[in-house]
């Protein structure tokens, strides 16, 4: 699929939808430079169908998901190429383009503290402290945020487990118990993995935190818990992907809040198993 011709793409197969799908289309073809920064729930919302029928329309279309044809709109030229902070970076002024970019990012923690709900915070460390076992999910290259979080939880003494690979995530998904939580990290929170998972989650009542930047989205639906890590500013194309730096915030800020707890034994087991470590390290 061309990526400069989406708007083409589902005007071609136009006749062809059913009139839902055409409620979806006409919302794309007269605000595509909207659609390109919502998630499939707010376009959903905004064409008044569900998520199916726009996930439908992405195909029928001749993209593999709502994501792709998110993508394609982003990349149409209503959409300007910015860098996250809306901001040109003159590469031949290093420091002004590293002041501006560094700006950029302590923006974002902002964003972050501003939408962080305290009540959420401390329903996710209870159920953390609580669970005989802290489930951790994530989908492409937020994995290796996953990974983070687990040998971070796994230091202070949460029995933590994550796995890369899809098929070993869902596999361990159906071992979760009630006793158990579940941890999910999705930037967009309409993650097919991340999303089945936590499905599975809602179905057999395990307690589940999601990490994500939309508020409105398919995870946001089912887990008990949301963690908002918002950008200070909306990025639509794929350099979005490209920095993970407000869902590793709330990582560090759940482990922080952990080893601070006033019984002393996460800081412990952090100092301990630090201490085990240390003949590892050079």
């Amino acid at each position: 699929m061309n990526n400069q011709n989406a708007i083409e793409a589902i005007q071609a197969v136009y006749d062809d939808l059913y009139g839902q799908e055409k409620k979806v289309a006409d919302y794309v073809i007269a605000h595509g430079t909207e659609a390109a920064k919502m998630t499939v729930t707010e376009l959903a919302e905004a064409s008044a169908v569900s998520e199916a029928t726009v996930m439908r329309l992405s195909k029928k279309a001749g993209f593999k998901g709502f994501y792709h044809l998110k993508l394609a709109l982003a990349q149409q030229a209503s959409v300007p190429k910015i860098t996250p902070s809306e901001t040109k970076i003159d590469p031949k002024n290093m420091s002004a383009a590293v002041s501006t970019l560094l700006a950029a990012k302590a923006a974002d923690l902002q964003a972050v503290s501003s939408s962080l709900d305290d009540g959420q915070v401390e329903t996710a460390l209870a159920r953390i402290k609580q669970a005989a076992t802290l489930y951790i999910f994530a989908a492409g290259n937020t994995n290796n945020l996953a990974a983070y979080a687990a040998y971070l939880f796994n230091q202070l003494g949460v029995k933590t487990v994550n796995a890369p690979l899809p098929e070993m995530q869902v596999n361990l998904a159906y071992q979760m118990t009630v006793n158990d939580a579940c941890l999910l990290i999705s930037q967009s929170g309409s993650t097919t993995l991340t999303t089945d998972i936590a499905q599975v989650a809602h179905d057999y009542q395990v307690p589940s935190i999601a990490i994500t930047r939309e508020d409105k989205s398919p995870l946001t639906q089912l887990v008990d818990t949301v963690l908002l890590s918002p950008q200070s500013q909306q990025v639509t194309l794929q350099i979005a992907g490209a920095t993970q730096l407000t869902e590793m915030a709330v990582v560090d800020l759940l482990i922080m809040l952990l080893a601070a707890d006033e019984s002393g034994q996460y800081a412990n087991n952090g100092v301990t198993q630090e201490n085990r470590l240390a003949k590892y390290k050079y």
